[in-house]
């Protein structure tokens, strides 16, 4: 073998584990041991073995007991689980088989079938990843092809309407078609960034009743013959969430529920503080125990089947007619994924006919702290003619549009190709003793000084500087961090004229 497989014995007898581990380790194969079932179960939150070998009669959880927890976690369901056992009556090996093991080895144990055992077993186990890995490709082939249709067909409604309008046909919805397909474009673009590796959201303490209430009052037009029917308890637990996130999640499952409905009924939204603990009902392993915020979003539709309700969060899968309109099957995987990097958890319910309900678990925020929050001060129009912003960005594109929004707010504004010239900027600005009010600091430059390498520099002349940082990255622990890097927020690219006065009206 030129990979080592892994394998997890549990025997509580020596003379047992000396055998095998003999045996095993000759054939490179690595060996983890544990002696008890608990042990075991244990040791598998640690450790993803490609097989374990399991002996039945054991102090504590017997075998058969560990090899059912085993399977009920979906961390460690597909693992094979071969029996070691001196039982060999019939009655014993059908019920080894129907708690999910795939083989017996009786003793006293033989090398040879021990060794002849393991390693088809492990041949099956690898071929089963191997076959997962192809299908996985596949369907990332066919997301690619998909993902490059959308764009195209965002890209041609953008273009298409801007050289309507470059040819003076300046009706309106000309101007708002573009904008309405850019937003789409940024939309695809961020679910996208959610599967990237070490993509974190932007995380502080909001108000999610408020997220929940505004988002259903800003879908009542979309869908009319939807009633929201909302309950929450007064005394919500304190969480952090990225609320540009979060509301995606919730538009993608009510959505989903708005659907199933076809168009017409009630949703049944509920926030509830939760504790899970030992005693939970339909506890997994995967859930941390502790306190919880649970919102459940309820529908009366047609409900999900058996045969898909395990499936409906895999990237890519989806049971609706793929295209621009309908998605990739990207709606609900993205949402699992936004929760999973909130610490959280997301469920389903459902029951064919009668509905379903998606349950979606906030950690608590334990250090929150009331009085932190800080009411961001309203300032009257005429204050900001009189405030400077020094604007910097590697993109020239970039300066330029952000410049022009900047001013149509009535600020001035400095701009900056990269660090080294926003510094310098920043330094003659403390020389004539004018600082600027707020700096935008591009967070990453090619082949230059970037966001937080000038941060640095000018926080070293001016420590009562405010700036934040600009960027469309997802995964630099600066922006989770920001206060760290001396920054006071971050302004995620791409933004709208909106999200840019409520920026600037924070100096």
């Amino acid at each position: 073998m030129t990979n080592q497989n892994v394998v997890l014995i549990v025997d509580d007898k020596p003379e047992n584990l000396n055998i095998v581990v003999h045996e095993l380790e000759k054939y490179n194969y690595k060996i983890f041991i544990a002696i008890t079932g608990e042990d075991a179960l244990e040791q598998l939150k640690k450790i993803n073995p490609d097989i374990i070998l399991l002996d039945v009669l054991m102090p504590g959880l017997n075998g058969f007991e560990t090899c059912l927890r085993i399977k009920e976690n979906p961390k460690t369901k597909d693992i094979p689980v071969i029996f070691l056992t001196a039982l060999s009556d019939i009655s014993n090996k059908i019920k080894g088989f129907e708690v999910g093991g795939v083989d017996f080895i009786t003793k006293p144990i033989h090398r040879e079938e021990l060794l002849a055992r393991v390693n088809i077993h492990v041949k099956l186990r690898n071929m089963q990843k191997e076959l997962l890995h192809i299908e996985k490709m596949k369907s990332l082939s066919v997301l690619a092809g998909g993902i490059a249709q959308d764009f195209n067909n965002v890209l041609f409604i953008a273009l298409g309407n801007i050289e309507m309008l470059k040819n003076k046909c300046l009706e309106p919805q000309f101007l708002n078609a573009a904008e309405s397909a850019i937003l789409k474009a940024a939309e695809l673009s961020s679910k996208l960034i959610n599967f990237a590796k070490g993509g974190v959201p932007f995380m502080k303490i909001n108000n999610l009743k408020k997220l929940v209430e505004n988002t259903c009052n800003a879908l009542v037009t979309s869908y009319k013959d939807i009633n929201f029917n909302i309950q929450s308890s007064n005394d919500l637990y304190p969480v952090a969430f990225d609320e540009n996130l979060i509301k995606r999640v919730l538009i993608e499952l009510i959505k989903n529920a708005v659907q199933a409905m076809n168009n017409i009924g009630k949703i049944d939204i509920n926030l509830k503080n939760d504790i899970v603990d030992i005693n939970s009902k339909d506890i997994v392993e995967k859930y941390n125990y502790g306190k919880y915020v649970v919102i459940s979003i309820k529908d009366y539709g047609y409900g999900i089947s058996a045969d898909n309700i395990s499936m409906i969060f895999e990237p890519y899968y989806s049971t609706k007619s793929q295209g621009f309109q309908n998605g990739m099957g990207l709606g609900l995987a993205s949402s699992y994924s936004i929760i999973q990097k909130h610490n959280g958890y997301i469920k389903v319910e459902s029951t064919p006919g009668y509905g379903s309900t998606f349950h979606i678990y906030f950690p608590v925020n334990e250090q929150y702290d009331e009085n932190k929050i800080i009411e961001e001060a309203k300032q009257d129009d005429n204050e900001y003619m009189k405030k400077r912003i020094l604007f910097m960005d590697d993109d020239k594109m970039v300066r330029r549009m952000t410049k022009s929004m900047i001013e149509y707010l009535g600020f001035k504004i400095t701009t900056a190709k990269d660090g080294r010239d926003a510094v310098h900027l920043y330094k003659e600005s403390l020389k004539e003793k004018k600082p600027y009010d707020l700096l935008i600091l591009d967070l990453i430059v090619k082949n230059g000084m970037g966001g937080k390498e000038a941060m640095e520099k000018i926080f070293e002349m001016d420590k009562n500087v405010k700036a934040y940082i600009s960027t469309g990255y997802h995964n630099d622990p600066a922006i989770n961090n920001y206060k760290e890097y001396g920054f006071i927020n971050v302004l995620m690219k791409p933004y709208t004229l909106n999200e840019l006065r409520e920026t600037l009206s924070t100096i």
